[in-house]
């Protein structure tokens, strides 16, 4: 019976496993909704698709199957923000993301 529940598990996992097509929306989302109500739709749009293309280019991943590793080069944003990390990591699973660096 464990060994159902395992396989179960282990197939779940392997199927929800994010891909970059799933971090990138979910960095595009992260960034519109930070704005702030304030900002202008169409703002929103065009600030979060570019900074989106932007983490795009800068993003590697990597692939463990049954969850993911994304590693971000914020080298930019650290000239804007002394205080950020040079690299933020996040761990995708089961669809979710889940950050390993405070930022």
């Amino acid at each position: 019976m464990n060994l159902v529940i395992t396989i179960i598990a282990a197939l779940f996992l392997y199927t929800s496993n994010p891909t970059d097509q799933d971090f990138n929306i979910f960095v595009r989302d992260t960034v519109q909704s930070n704005m702030g109500e304030q900002d202008n739709a169409l703002v929103k749009l065009f600030v979060g698709g570019m900074l989106t293309e932007a983490v795009k280019q800068g993003t590697y991943r990597k692939d463990y199957l049954f969850f993911s590793k994304y590693t971000v080069d914020t080298s930019l944003v650290t000239v804007f923000r002394k205080d950020f990390p040079a690299k933020v990591e996040f761990i995708g699973v089961a669809g979710h993301f889940f950050p390993l660096t405070k930022f």
